[in-house]
């Protein structure tokens, strides 16, 4: 609050919002009714997008504020919550700075951190499409003024709200580099680390503003360990192989190898990935070749929706929000494109399944391997809705082998040329009809054999016939069957329970409130019915797939 004031001082704008804390859901409705729905409820210890909630009325403003104390006081032990008006399609904007001991204040550049989910950042670029050179000056020169106000020493993030009329407003100071500095980095050359340190030490600054320039486009996905379909709930547990995307303006900080774990314990940002491209249009497709070539086993993860927004004429065109996913229904587009990928790699698919089946008869003699008929299923990522997935069906056989690693290959009714390049047990590498494919097999089953074609995961299965797969809706993080168990989907520690055995309750009802990653994620009931039986007590632990009530 402190800050705020000295903003206001130093003319900076601020979100108009409650003076001061709020000592309880009282105090806050009322301010809420006087600034007028909908309002942020936000915990001053919060961060990382955690401890906010966005309300609309108040009943939702009090649930809100139990839940805002909650992850504020597991978090670090107190909460002290203010109230700040919720401000429709803004832009989340925020300025790198640093301050010296010397009295030299500069600004670094903005970043645009619109890309969101529950208040926490995506992907970043830098520049922002919004932001000419005469609002870059005029903003800047106002967060060198706030840091001035503050006395503040060493650098630090201002961020910013930008309204669709094109007003900025303060929201607050970060005192520390941020996980998307490195884009910063790529396009003002400087080491941000190692100027943090010469600060701290008593240096000054070596450089003026008007030394400073901006060079190319940066761009920056946060890799994170979430079930997108499931409302970004954590993905936890081993990961048995991972493939990390290098090259020129290609940068990735990842503490991932073959034979890590995603723990539950800590935050699920496994990795960040950086491009640089002297235009914009370089820097995405950079984006999109490097998150092709990422391929994390194991675990779910944010890759397939940043490739699906990276590819939107929306993000092209600069049209960004930070309700930006719901608004071009960016989860929708992510389910056909998934589709749409796997129907494209499906050929390539079999004519791996094909080749493999060939390198195992002149093995163990398996006269029958070649002739197999495989069936092609579309087998991906949870849905939040029910969907009947699409199936195609594929004939598949070898028609003549050339020698030399060369083949004719029959797909239903077309023949293919493929070259094998390299090839073993584990994986192969091969052209069919001009273009390279490279392919893992992780699993094989009597009739079913699971592999990952150019890092897209897909099942193949054997038989002539199968039924049709139906995903259904959790809602939430728990899912069970029609009869009875609600199962959680993922792992943590159980902070609260909202029913009670004997309590009846609708489809989407929280039954209680799961912590993992540094997050609090509703467990929804999946039928209406009546709890029977419930199987957990608060602050116990669970694992994926344990019961978390019986409801008949």
């Amino acid at each position: 609050m402190k800050c705020k004031d000295a903003m206001l001082k130093a003319k900076v704008p601020t979100v108009p919002g409650s003076p001061g804390l709020v000592k309880d859901a009282d105090e806050a409705e009322k301010i809420a009714n006087e600034i007028g729905y909908p309002v942020m409820l936000k915990s001053v210890y919060g961060g990382g997008g955690r401890g906010i909630r966005i309300v609309t009325n108040d009943q939702e403003l009090r649930d809100g504020f139990e839940s805002v104390t909650g992850e504020s006081i597991a978090a670090v032990g107190k909460s002290a919550i203010l109230v700040e008006k919720f401000l429709e399609k803004t832009r989340h904007i925020e300025y790198q700075f640093a301050r010296d001991t010397h009295g030299n204040t500069v600004h670094i550049f903005e970043r645009e951190c619109s890309i969101q989910r529950r208040n926490q950042k995506l992907i970043e670029q830098t520049p922002s499409p919004v932001v000419d050179e005469e609002t870059r000056a005029r903003v800047g020169e106002s967060v060198c003024r706030a840091a001035d106000a503050v006395g503040y020493t060493n650098i630090g993030t201002a961020e910013f709200l930008r309204a669709d009329n094109g007003e900025f407003y303060f929201i607050d100071i970060n005192a520390r580099l941020q996980v998307e500095h490195p884009i910063t980095e790529f396009v003002s050359g400087l080491d941000l680390v190692k100027l943090q340190l010469d600060i701290a030490n008593g240096e000054a600054i070596p450089f003026k503003q008007s030394d400073l320039k901006m060079n190319g486009y940066a761009i920056e996905c946060r890799i994170n360990a979430e079930d997108t379909f499931l409302d970004f709930a954590p993905s936890t547990g081993p990961v048995p192989d991972v493939t990390i995307p290098a090259g020129p303006s290609v940068r990735c900080d990842t503490y991932l190898y073959p034979g890590c774990t995603v723990s539950p314990f800590y935050d699920s940002l496994m990795a960040k990935l950086v491009t640089w491209g002297q235009t914009f249009e370089e820097s995405r497709t950079r984006m999109l070749s490097a998150l092709n070539d990422f391929y994390i086993q194991g675990v779910e993860t944010s890759i397939p929706l940043y490739k699906t927004i990276l590819a939107s004429d929306e993000y092209k065109n600069g049209d960004l929000s930070t309700d930006f996913l719901k608004r071009y229904g960016m989860i929708d587009r992510l389910t056909e494109d998934l589709k749409k990928e796997k129907e494209d790699k499906s050929e390539a698919a079999l004519a791996a399944a094909i080749i493999h089946s060939e390198y195992f008869k002149s093995r163990a003699q398996n006269s029958n391997a070649n002739n197999s008929n495989w069936k092609y299923k579309l087998d991906w990522w949870k849905m939040d809705y029910k969907i009947q997935d699409v199936e195609k069906s594929f004939d598949g056989k070898i028609v003549e082998n050339l020698g030399n690693n060369d083949y004719v290959i029959k797909i239903n009714d077309a023949e293919h040329n493929l070259k094998i390049l390299t090839m073993d047990s584990k994986g192969i590498e091969f052209i069919l009809d001009n273009t390279y494919h490279k392919a893992k097999y992780l699993e094989q089953s009597t009739n079913e054999m699971n592999i990952v074609i150019d890092n897209v995961p897909i099942i193949l299965n054997l038989h002539t016939h199968f039924d049709e797969v139906v995903y259904k809706n959790s809602g939430g993080a728990g899912a069970g069957n029609a009869q009875l168990d609600l199962k959680s989907q993922i792992p943590g520690k159980v902070v609260s329970i909202s029913v009670a055995e004997g309590d009846s309750v609708k489809k989407g009802d929280v039954v209680c409130t799961l912590e993992s990653m540094k997050m609090q994620v509703a467990v929804k009931s999946h039928k209406d019915g009546v709890v029977k039986i419930l199987k957990i007590k608060e602050t116990a632990t669970v694992a994926k797939g344990d019961v978390i009530a019986e409801i008949e």
